[in-house]
């Protein structure tokens, strides 16, 4: 009882500092904009390009790298597609995608490069999609969804679902959800009921 009290009482006291910052940040944005002059509109565009420049250098594609901490799975391919578990839900992205920053949960990355489709399976991580056509996926681990055993994703589903309902202590339960998370997210890959 007395931990959950002190728990209620941080929550409590991280939103009050969060809510005298916000009103602190506000103040002063408001007395800067009364000092600082507006900046007047760029005259030049440098995305402007005449009709021939643009032909030679959009290709219509989006160029994708997918990298793990140990090593890049590749850099710079050509893709008309990809589709990423985003932590918000699947999202797709093509090459004139609004700038994102999306953070990933386990779930499989779909390449299309026109026909050929590819499915890499990412335990989570980070998708950055910037202005200029190109995508960087940032996994923590990933590897082609043909290369996962069903065996032993399944073994893991079991696994973790029998240590998810031993759990006591909070920190237990949340390595046991991961992994649970992880292995499901397996099994839905390769298509087998969970």
């Amino acid at each position: 009882m007395q931990n959950r009290f002190a728990m209620d009482f941080m929550v409590l006291a991280v939103f009050e500092l969060f809510s005298a910052l916000f009103i602190m940040l506000r103040r002063a944005s408001t007395l800067a904009s009364r000092f600082v002059a507006p900046i007047p509109a760029a005259r030049h565009n440098p995305l402007r390009r005449y009709a021939t420049e643009a032909a030679a250098v959009d290709d219509g594609l989006l160029s994708l790298s997918l990298v793990l901490p140990s090593k890049p799975l590749f850099q710079d391919r050509k893709v008309r597609m990809v589709v990423i578990p985003a932590a918000s839900g699947m999202m797709g992205i093509l090459k004139n995608h609004v700038p994102t920053i999306a953070p990933l949960k386990p779930g499989v990355v779909t390449i299309d490069e026109g026909g050929k489709q590819e499915k890499v399976f990412v335990s989570g991580g980070f998708a950055i999609v910037n202005t200029d056509k190109t995508c960087q996926i940032s996994a923590i681990e990933a590897v082609p969804v043909d290369h996962i055993d069903p065996e032993a994703a399944r073994s893991g589903l079991t696994h973790y679902q029998g240590e998810f309902a031993r759990a006591t202590v909070e920190e237990d339960k949340a390595r046991a959800r991961i992994g649970l998370e992880v292995h499901q997210q397996m099994c839905y890959a390769l298509g087998l009921s969970v």
